[in-house]
């Protein structure tokens, strides 16, 4: 079920959490994909207690920072200036639900057909549906 998977989700971002906090450093190549489940899954406040004390170490952990700050689009920009193209494209499409759900709507279509360049650029067909149904439910 999707909350079964939710939960389990939850549960391995926890652990992959505790994991890092034990960390002197966390392992800043961990950042951006625990920040997209943060902001997924609602655990900002858990991703921010690791890793903002090093948000500036590195520039995956201040896009990972900015993003659970809810500055998706800042954080998109920095991780295209360094070459990461898929997870640029995942913060701009999250980053196009939360100008949507605030109702500038410009600024949505203008972040999610970035993305969705990217997207039809490698053929991800898959990832330009899950776009879509992410966009649908915020409006």
């Amino acid at each position: 079920t999707g909350s079964g998977k939710t939960g389990l989700a939850i549960g391995l971002l926890e652990e992959a959490l505790r994991l890092c906090r034990n960390l002197p450093v966390p392992y800043y190549n961990m950042a951006p994909d625990l920040a997209i489940a943060a902001v997924d899954l609602g655990m900002q406040n858990d991703f921010a207690e690791v890793f903002e004390p090093h948000a500036e170490r590195d520039p995956w952990t201040k896009a990972s920072v900015a993003a659970w700050r809810g500055e998706l689009v800042g954080a998109a920009d920095i991780v295209a200036s360094h070459g990461r193209l898929s997870l640029e494209a995942d913060l701009r499409v999250r980053a196009a639900a939360q100008l949507q759900a605030h109702g500038d709507t410009a600024a949505a279509d203008q972040q999610l057909q970035l993305a969705l360049a990217f997207f039809r650029s490698v053929g991800a067909v898959q990832r330009i549906a899950e776009a879509g149904e992410l966009l649908a439910a915020t409006a």
